[in-house]
């Protein structure tokens, strides 16, 4: 072992020297070769000189802008599933189980601005797909119930309320999920193409009702 050990450090001189100047002329070479990458290349993660000055990177728009700028605000869910606790049902429950005779959405946002909330979404629709203000898209909504003899809209007086306390008014649809029409997510149905276009639209109609003016 001794000598295995000292064989590795006796090198003739005339090798010392040679493999000395083989190390340096590597590592000079590797020196001036990372240099070279350093100023030819970008480096990585960033844009070549001249072109880093994000005039190509996608920006927000003002009225996201707008919305950041915010900061807090108050999301509220109220539907058949306040009643039934099913998050995600697979069938439409009695609509006769809806009548809420305390609803008052001013406490809503008197709670929203006494927190500070500067904006507030209300879910007009979700996975139940029971309508929270007055449509015809199908029968089932507060159209239906017997609360304020069908004439009730929960999204009319949620934005009202928005109104009276400053509070910026959103409201959010599902469209993937609809008890009503027996459709689990992502929204595709088993009746053949005519009945999944049919419900393509009824979503529409959802989307272009709620951004109405009626709900401004």
């Amino acid at each position: 072992m001794m000598n295995n050990k000292r064989n590795l450090h006796t090198c003739h001189p005339e090798e010392n020297r040679a493999m000395d100047m083989s190390r340096r002329t590597f590592c000079g070479s590797l020196a001036v070769g990372a240099a070279g990458l350093m100023c030819s290349s970008p480096v990585f993660g960033q844009e070549a000189p001249g072109k880093n000055d994000g005039d190509h990177l996608p920006r927000p728009t003002p009225e996201l802008l707008a919305w950041q700028d915010m900061e807090l605000g108050m999301f509220i869910h109220f539907d058949m599933v306040t009643y039934t606790g099913k998050m995600k049902p697979r069938e439409p429950a009695d609509v006769n189980i809806y009548n809420p005779v305390k609803l008052d959405t001013d406490q809503w946002l008197e709670t929203a601005r006494a927190m500070g909330a500067k904006y507030a979404v209300f879910v007009a629709k979700h996975c139940t797909g029971f309508m929270s203000w007055q449509s015809d898209a199908y029968p089932y909504g507060v159209k239906q119930t017997k609360w304020r003899n069908g004439k009730g809209d929960v999204v009319k007086d949620f934005i009202a309320s928005c109104h009276k306390y400053g509070i910026k008014p959103g409201l959010y649809a599902s469209a993937s999920c609809n008890a009503w029409w027996g459709i689990n997510n992502p929204g595709v149905i088993k009746w053949g193409n005519k009945k999944q276009a049919f419900f393509c639209a009824v979503g529409a109609s959802h989307r272009n009702a709620l951004n109405s003016n009626d709900f401004r």
